[in-house]
């Protein structure tokens, strides 16, 4: 596997899959909405899993989320139908809220973590099939 310097249509394709699911899960993490079906445009498998997972806890736990992560990905290519993609994401604008009350559910700010992610073409569309996201602070 090598870095790829500049984006190849593959690469892309695999990056906009990466960037798609962290936009879709943000903007499901503001209701919470563990249902949002706009969740598997960009994943599939144990990504789509865990981001429903993800939700459901917080919905349960009467959270939601506001901000965004800022991205950072790069690619990594493997084959023409997978890549790897790393990622230093700051969480630090994106936090939790007590969805009843509109506050700060705690003072602990959010990070840079490192994510790696496995992205697929599958009958050429690109979705995330499962990612890693290491502890605030990896990166």
């Amino acid at each position: 596997m090598t870095k790829v310097p500049h984006l190849r249509p593959a690469a892309r394709s695999a990056s906009a899959a990466y960037t798609g699911m962290w936009n879709d899960l943000t903007n499901a993490s503001h209701t919470a909405n563990w249902r949002d079906p706009a969740l598997a445009h960009h994943s599939t498998g144990e990504a789509f899993a865990e981001l429903t997972s993800q939700l459901y806890s917080m919905n349960q736990n009467g959270l939601v989320s506001h901000g965004a992560p800022v991205l950072h990905p790069y690619v990594t290519i493997s084959t023409a139908s997978k890549a790897i993609v790393d990622d230093c994401t700051s969480t630090v604008g994106r936090l939790e809220y007590i969805a009843a009350t509109g506050k700060l559910k705690n003072n602990i700010p959010g990070g840079n973590r490192l994510i790696e992610s496995h992205v697929e073409s599958v009958d050429g569309v690109w979705r995330v099939t499962e990612y890693a996201v290491g502890d605030s602070g990896s990166c």
